[in-house]
C-alpha cells in the first residue's frame, strides 16, 4: 500500500480542517411516553476529513505525482498519520477531485479525505 509523502507532512493548514466523527447510532421511536430505542448500527466506520495544505512549487509536483501516479487520482488507497494525534491510519483515501486556490507564492489544496475501518 501507498504511504502519504513524508515531505508533505507538516502543510496541513488549521484554517479550514474539520473531522467528521462518524454517527453509528440507529434511533427507533416508540409509542408515546417511551424513550427512544438506540442500537450500534455497526462496529466499522468511515471517518472524515477535510484539509487544505499550503504547497510551493515542489511540494505541490510532489502531491500532484502522488495523487495522478501513485494512488491513480485517488482510486488506491494509503496510509496517512491523522493530523492532530499523528496516530497512523493505515487506509484513508481522497474522495472527490482535490481543490485548488492560488495564495502567495504557493498554492491552498484542499482534499476530503476519508479513513476507512
Amino acid at each position: 500500500m501507498a504511504s502519504w509523502p513524508s515531505t508533505l507532512y507538516g502543510c496541513i493548514l488549521k484554517e479550514g480542517y474539520t473531522e467528521q466523527v462518524p454517527d453509528n447510532l440507529l434511533r427507533t421511536s416508540m409509542d408515546k411516553g417511551q424513550p427512544d430505542k438506540v442500537r450500534r448500527r455497526s462496529t466499522a466506520n468511515v471517518r472524515k476529513f477535510t484539509c487544505s495544505m499550503f504547497f510551493n512549487s515542489t511540494k505541490l509536483a510532489a502531491f500532484e505525482t502522488f495523487y495522478n501516479t501513485t494512488i491513480h487520482n485517488g482510486a488506491d488507497s494509503f496510509d496517512w498519520k491523522h493530523p492532530t494525534t499523528q496516530d497512523t491510519i493505515s487506509s484513508a483515501r481522497i474522495v472527490g477531485a482535490p481543490q485548488y486556490a492560488s495564495r502567495g507564492n504557493g498554492t491552498v489544496v484542499t482534499l476530503n479525505i476519508e479513513a476507512l475501518p
